[in-house]
Formats: C-alpha cells, sequence, structure tokens
C-alpha cells in the first residue's frame, strides 16, 4: 500500500477519523481545512526539551562546520577521552 500526503488523501483520513469520533472533531472545518481544528498541547516534558533546544549556540556550529569543511578543526583525543571518563564515573556514583 502506497502512503502519501496529498491534500485529498489526507482529508479522508479526516473524515474517516471523524465517522468515528464525530463528538470530538467538527467535520465541516476540517473536511474544509485539515489544520484548522487540530490543536496540539506538548507535555511538560515536552516544553523542556523544545525549551533546551534554544540552548544551541549556531555561531559556534557555523564555526565548527566551516573548520571541518577547511580541514582546520584541531581534535583532541586526549581531552574527549578525558570527558567520556568523567562523564562514566559521573553515571556510576
Amino acid at each position: 500500500m502506497k502512503i502519501t500526503n496529498s491534500p485529498t488523501t489526507v482529508s479522508k483520513a479526516i473524515a474517516a477519523y471523524q465517522e468515528r469520533t464525530p463528538n470530538k472533531v467538527s467535520r465541516q472545518s476540517s473536511a474544509q481545512n485539515p489544520s484548522s481544528s487540530m490543536n496540539v498541547e506538548l507535555s511538560p516534558g515536552s516544553q523542556a526539551i523544545h525549551d533546551a533546544s534554544n540552548d544551541i549556540d549556531m555561531a559556534k556550529v557555523q564555526a565548527i562546520r566551516e573548520a571541518l569543511a577547511n580541514g582546520t578543526l584541531k581534535i583532541n583525543p586526549d581531552r574527549i577521552a578525558s570527558g567520556l571518563i568523567q562523564s562514566a564515573a559521573e553515571l556510576l556514583e
């Protein structure tokens, strides 16, 4: 079976869902605009993960990408190994 995300397929899927749960979803608004009646609420854990994703320093990421592309990125295996050992020791405590 081939799965597609065409508007017709999405509308048919919404209509089939509405047939099973008529009291939960407005049929008319969903059939005309599938995204108009869909609400998504994130759990507190999901919100925390989403908020934590803003902690990324995109300027630093870009600098690392450029250094990788240029071949100028210096990798210190001793520092990596020390960090891994320290993380493992913290997990065992």
